[in-house]
Order: structure tokens, then sequence, then C-alpha cells
């Protein structure tokens, strides 16, 4: 049982947490720092964890296998550090941990986060009191509880080493978290969906479902139970969810704006994530207010932004190029710094921008890199970038993958039907009850995240 000094953890999971530590450098990149090793209940997870750090400060990152751990102590049993009993008995931890079967560093994660954070905000309850009776600043205080609030949700990593970790990294990108858009002959063309941490840009001319393929894309990722924000520049926030309701219930967006309840009953059936809906003032609104918002998002839901949607970027500004008046200037400013908001936090960004070149988007024509209005520093910039060409009849849809940052570009869909008045750019199986099964490209960490909460 573990003492009221230490970390509340049963034996089983203690075991399973520092083996795992021993092998996931991400997860280590994400905790290993702050867990205070004294606190560990048993000797052998103390020495387990105190070799991994010591594996972590000599290679940049933690260790990938156990067998680099032991290694580590065998270093220090010649060294007449550890006894090989000790050894021994770290070795028959990791063995009875991996027998019983490892969580994933997801599972781990919703599980030690809370704990480790209790104790960092004792920690820096005791140094806040002790300093203020002493009439110093709160400082040290201050940087421990910022440290609890974001425990778990960055990597600290001292970076890759160019050799082999370096093609080992490369390896792993096969196993990017990807976000599907819900149209599964698009998400097969681009691999699957937008990887974690990219920007995402839907271009079409007017009444090309711009806004609708944005619908699509939020609604989706509701179902599945992720944090969604949503910031509009052109539609009243109304609109917008009664578009989100539409998509997800197959209720005609009129019928919702002509009688909000009728949507409510299919609503409630559904385990949704959080998502939120403000309105923005054009030409007037930064990257820096958007990312205001999001923080208050976060601090609402009590958990990180899985993906932002903004409709559209193109009526964002920059403070620096108010006075110069220069659009392309600030298109490359304004996308640029979407794309590292989604970096920094690694969540997917969305949004979507006006096509006016070569034909002005007309109906029937297949749009391109070319044609984005304004500024081509937007498809320099965006990772994924997908083209909406409807037919002239408004009918039929086609989606062209015109640039695609980590996977084949230069590739479409066939025509496929269009769905506007349901929210949808075209019609798809929405994901059910929060059910992972219905969106099964997403990680497993998302599965963890689904709530009970319906702020729609």
């Amino acid at each position: 049982m573990p003492t009221p000094d230490r970390y509340e953890f049963s034996a089983p999971f203690e075991a399973a947490f520092v083996t795992r530590l021993c092998a996931s450098p991400r997860l280590f990149a994400k905790i290993g720092r702050d867990l205070d090793i004294d606190l560990l209940n048993t000797e052998s997870a103390r020495l387990a964890a105190s070799a991994a750090k010591a594996v972590e400060k000599d290679a940049g990152h933690g260790p990938d296998s156990t067998i680099v751990v032991v290694q580590r102590l065998r270093r220090w049993c010649h060294e007449g550090k550890v006894t090989a009993a000790q050894i021994e008995s770290v070795s028959d931890m990791m063995d009875s941990a991996e027998d019983a079967g490892l969580p994933s560093d997801e599972v781990i994660l919703a599980e030690a986060v809370p704990v480790l954070r209790r104790r960092i905000q004792h920690d820096a309850l005791m140094l806040g009191m002790q300093d203020h009776g002493a009439r110093r600043d709160l400082d040290r205080s201050m940087k421990l509880l910022s440290r609890a609030s974001s425990l778990g949700l960055t990597e600290e990593t001292a970076g890759i080493r160019f050799g082999g970790d370096s093609f080992k990294a490369i390896d792993q990108l096969k196993y990017l978290d990807r976000l599907p858009t819900g149209v599964s002959d698009l998400d097969f063309k681009i691999g699957n969906g937008l990887p974690r941490g990219q920007l995402g840009v839907f271009i079409g001319g007017a009444g090309a479902g711009k806004s609708m393929a944005l619908s699509h894309v939020t609604s989706y990722a509701v179902m599945c139970g992720l944090h969604v924000a949503y910031a509009t520049l052109e539609l009243p926030e109304a609109i917008v969810l009664a578009r989100m309701k539409a998509a997800m219930t197959g209720v005609p967006i009129d019928a919702i704006m002509n009688d909000p309840e009728c949507a409510r009953a299919k609503l409630e059936q559904f385990r949704l994530g959080p998502a939120w809906v403000r309105y923005f003032t054009a030409q007037v609104t930064t990257v820096a207010d958007i990312d205001a918002w999001l923080k208050q998002c976060v601090e609402g839901a009590k958990r990180p932004i899985d993906l932002l949607v903004v409709d559209y970027a193109d009526k964002l500004t920059d403070p620096k190029m108010r006075k110069e008046g220069s659009s392309y200037k600030t298109m490359e400013l304004v996308y640029e710094g979407l794309r590292l908001l989604a970096v920094e936090q690694q969540f997917w960004a969305w949004t979507a921008s006006q096509a006016t070149r070569l034909g002005k988007g007309e109906k029937g024509h297949r749009l391109d890199l070319e044609h984005a209005a304004d500024s081509q520093h937007k498809v320099r910039v965006a990772d994924l970038v997908i083209t909406l060409t409807v037919d002239v009849d408004g009918k039929e849809i086609s989606l062209f993958v015109a640039k695609n940052r980590t996977g084949e570009s230069r590739k479409g869909t066939s025509p496929l039907p269009t769905a506007f008045r349901y929210g949808l750019l075209t019609p798809t199986q929405m994901p059910q009850c929060g059910d992972m099964a219905g969106a099964p490209i997403l990680a497993a960490e998302t599965a963890r995240l689904l709530r009970d909460v319906n702020p729609l």
C-alpha cells in the first residue's frame, strides 16, 4: 500500500508505469522529468526510474527499451552503487508487468498525470506559504503551479541527435496521429486524415462548400469526443451551431433554424466532445486573439484543444501589417501564425480560403494552388490544401488534393453528391455516440477523453 508521503499508485500500476517509462521516449518526454523518484512506493520502481533518468540525461531523450535501463543498472553494479539482487528485483518487476500486459502511454498518462499534478500543487502550496511567511515574492510557487497545469501536455526533450535516432524518428512518421475529414474517399487519398500539429486549408469559390467542409470536419471531430474550438469571422454563431447539429443528427439546417428544439432529442443520445463556437470581428481579429480565446476554452473544459477551426483565416489580420495594408504579406503572417499554434499546442487546425484567380472559382472548373486569392503564401504555409469544385448544377462536388506535405498530392476524388443542407460536404457516416469505432484512424488517446459534455 502506498504511504501518505508517496504517490497514490497501486503496486501493479506503478510497476507498469515505470516499466513503460523505461521503454517509451514519448512518455518520458511528457512526464519523466516531473516524476519525483523518492515518492515511488517500491525500491525496484525507484531504481528503474533513476536509471531511466540517467539515460535521458546522457542521450537527450528517455530510453526506448528496458534492456537499456537494466544495462545502466549493471554499470552501476560494477561501480558498487547497486547490488546484483537489486537488479534482479528490477528485472522481475518489469517481467511481471509485461506479462500482465502494459497499458498504452495514453492510459498511463490519464492515470498518472492527476497524481503527479496533485503532488506538484501540494509542493507549490507549501513553498508559497514559506515564502509568504518570509515576506518573499511567490514567483517560485507560481512557477510550480504553472508546471502542474501543463503537466502531460508538452514534451520535454533535448531533441534528436543526427544518426541512428534520427532514422528511428523518421520511421515513426508513419504512425502520425491523424484526424479524418469523415469523407472516406478523401481520407484515403490523403493518408487517413490530417496529421496532428498541421494546418489544413479548403480552397473554393463562392458557394463551393468551404464553410460546409469546415462544419463537416468540426462535427465529425465532436462526434468522436474531441475538444473543438470553432472561430467564425463570417457567420453568426447560431448558424454555425445549426449546421453542426444538422450534420450530427441528419435534420436539415432550415428545420433547426426554424425550430431549434427539433434536434435536441437526437443530440441527447450522443456522447459529444466539448465544443465552443465564437464570433470574431473580421479584419480586426488577430491570431493572438484566437490564441487567447483558446486558453479560455482549455480552462473551461479542463483539457487541451484537439481541433481549431477558423472560418475563414482570410479575414484575420496581423498588427504588423495594419499600417502597410498589404494583404499579400498579411496572409503569410496569419497562416504561419495558425500553423505555429497547431505545432506548438499539437492540435489539428483547419481553415478555408476564397478562390478568385483564373476563373474566380467558377463552378465546374477544377481549382488548384494558383487559384488561392490574395496571396500564394497561404498555400506555401499550409500543410494540406484541398480544393473544392462544384458542378454547374451544384449537386456534385469533386475534391482535389492540391498539396500534401506528409503524403501524396495531385489526386482527386470522383464526383460526390453534395449534402450542404445537412451541414455536410457530402453524405457520410458520422461516428455514433462517441464510439471510436466510427473513426478508427484516431489515436487511442482520444478514447480516454470522451466526456458526457454537450455544450451544443
